[in-house]
């Protein structure tokens, strides 16, 4: 908790500081993140065109891809992505840090992971715009062990310790392409690569001078493999309220070097937002994700360990309830702040079970 509220006061500190800053309305996610620039005008007189780009200040700034830009605009984003986990969860049913134990040599406690992102937006042409997104990666996992080997597992003694890891995480280029308009209606598809460009092949020193203990897989900085990011974004508005859908994914393209690959994963969001005026609204969103267990394994890692390095252990499904807020403090630039808790998940446990979400960036085109 002491943590989330550090995350909010570097977000009311941002708020403050964006209020000395100017540009044009914007958007950004997320596993995945951009800026709110909904730029229907190419088909729509002036007027409508402008009602439109105030439309875009109420979608959350958790939706990745959300918009596309008219032709020669640039957009650039800052934004962090935070994360907390506690508890264990098999399917629906929670696991006691015991029950973890009777299997296994460690228990993982509670997880915090950090995602900083740098965002850049281009449009060649009013049909499409190219999207880069360059993310930091940060996490830390508490948890408890057998203070001896494993044939004293049965022992109750356990012994805390923390893993850390952070660097940069996987590059994704996306094109968004299409922009096809009717009425209060906007659809556009987004196509994307994401780069392994985050370490996989990560240890640290063990407790007891042995040998560096290997990371398990829910701590890497990325997936090892190209990964495609195909997602159908379409939104609607009327009047002060906007609303929106997009289903998305990301597709494993092979195994990594390490001899295995993370599973596909599938996700949708949905949303209704307000606009109080042209620098204020407000949003609600439901996002539901399904995700699946590793193939293959990497051969180092003991499946008896911890369940984070068993790759039976990692797939599952959450529906997510997030409330968010936009601030346009000067024309061109837009600060957003999204927050959440899952209302609903089922994990290939035992697994930690996530908390609570939050993500807050700004964003300024010209």
């Amino acid at each position: 908790m002491n943590k989330l509220i550090f995350i909010l006061l570097i977000v009311g500190a941002m708020a403050l500081s964006g209020k000395a800053q100017a540009a044009e309305p914007e958007h950004e996610h997320p596993p995945e993140h951009e800026t709110m620039h909904e730029t229907h005008a190419q088909h729509a007189p002036a007027d409508q065109a402008h009602h439109h780009h105030n439309q875009g200040v109420a979608i959350p700034i958790g939706v990745m891809g959300s918009h596309m830009h008219r032709a020669g605009e640039w957009m650039f984003s800052v934004s962090i992505m935070g994360s907390g986990m506690g508890g264990l969860l098999n399917q629906t049913n929670v696991v006691s840090r015991n029950q973890v134990l009777d299997g296994y040599a460690m228990a993982p406690e509670s997880m915090l992971m950090g995602m900083p992102m740098l965002g850049v937006m281009y449009a060649p042409t009013d049909w499409l715009t190219l999207m880069a997104m360059l993310p930091g990666m940060g996490m830390s996992m508490s948890h408890v062990g057998h203070e001896a080997h494993m044939h004293t597992m049965q022992s109750t003694t356990t012994t805390p310790a923390t893993m850390q890891s952070g660097g940069l995480g996987d590059v994704s280029l996306t094109a968004m392409l299409g922009n096809w308009h009717f009425e209060n209606h906007a659809l556009h598809l987004n196509l994307g690569l994401s780069l392994p460009t985050g370490v996989i092949d990560l240890s640290q020193p063990s407790a007891n001078g042995n040998a560096p203990q290997v990371m398990p897989y829910m701590m890497r900085l990325g997936s090892g493999t190209w990964d495609l990011l195909p997602a159908l974004t379409y939104t609607g508005h009327t009047g002060p309220w906007c609303w929106g859908l997009q289903p998305g994914g990301t597709i494993r393209l092979g195994t990594n070097s390490l001899n295995y690959k993370l599973g596909h994963r599938f996700s949708g969001s949905g949303w209704l937002g307000y606009r109080f005026n042209d620098w204020l609204s407000t949003s609600l969103r439901l996002q539901g994700q399904l995700w699946g267990n590793a193939e293959g394994a990497d051969a180092r890692l003991d499946k008896a360990m911890i369940p984070s390095a068993d790759p039976a252990r990692l797939g599952g499904q959450r529906l997510d309830l997030l409330v968010g807020f936009n601030f346009v403090p000067w024309p061109g630039q837009r600060l957003g702040i999204e927050g959440g808790i899952p209302v609903y998940q089922s994990l290939s446990g035992p697994q930690m079970a996530t908390q609570w979400l939050l993500q807050a960036g700004w964003q300024i085109g010209f």
